[in-house]
């Protein structure tokens, strides 16, 4: 491959079934970070609420949530540079451009 390869796509019914595919894989990326995020919230908290510090956690709840917090990194960079928005800028209702030294997409206009 190239070192760019630039996609736009110019009828209008196309860009909008794009950007609709984008906004519903960016929402599913949402529901499975939050998901992460509250099963984190759960172990880092006491029966009673109060905020349990790492320190403070078994070695398997620790285990858990470093194991939790990779999951939830990995996918927040999988969804940062996917096609379905721009790196730098973040929006995703534009035409891309793949650029291979950076391994991630950039719209046509950053």
């Amino acid at each position: 491959m190239r070192d760019r390869r630039t996609i736009i796509i110019k009828s209008p019914q196309l860009r909008k079934i794009r950007n609709g595919l984008r906004d519903i894989l960016l929402t599913a990326v949402r529901l499975e970070w939050k998901k992460i995020f509250d099963e984190m919230n759960k172990i880092s908290r006491y029966s009673d609420g109060t905020k349990k510090s790492v320190k403070n956690m078994s070695l398997t709840e620790e285990a858990h949530f470093r194991r939790l917090q990779n999951k939830q990194s990995k996918l927040r960079n999988i969804a940062d540079r996917s096609i379905c928005k721009c790196i730098t800028c973040g929006k995703g209702d534009r035409d891309m451009t793949y650029n291979k030294a950076y391994d991630s997409w950039y719209c046509t206009e950053c």
